[in-house]
């Protein structure tokens, strides 16, 4: 019955449908409530499509922080065109979470590429 679209923040509301359909996303089936941990809200008097909802859901184990979990609403490029643009989605939508790489052995382990920058000289 509920419903989330993703709006861009910078042109996903340009009134030009092309573009809209470009930088949005959705919509997605989405649960939840307003009084429950996974709070999320609606308006019934405009209809049942969702308002609000947590952007970042966290558990953090403060003995071992690499054994911490962690999800984002979308994903970690503001690139719509980008693969990690949505990338996490689904899984916040299951209630799912990612493991946090914490210490730098466990950051190198879960490194697929790097990138170095290198200012100019001269």
């Amino acid at each position: 019955m509920h419903t989330l679209d993703l709006v861009n923040p910078t042109l996903g509301d340009s009134g030009v449908a092309a573009v809209n359909w470009l930088f949005n996303r959705g919509p997605f089936d989405i649960g939840g409530g307003s009084g429950i941990v996974n709070a999320t809200s609606w308006d019934a008097t405009e209809g049942y499509e969702i308002t609000a909802v947590p952007s970042m859901r966290m558990i953090v184990d403060l003995d071992d922080f690499d054994r911490s979990r962690w999800i984002q609403l979308t994903g970690n490029s503001g690139h719509a065109f980008h693969d990690n643009y949505v990338d996490q989605q689904k899984l916040w939508a299951q209630g799912k979470t990612a493991p946090w790489a914490f210490e730098s052995k466990a950051v190198e382990d879960a490194t697929d590429k790097v990138l170095t920058l290198k200012g100019q000289t001269g």
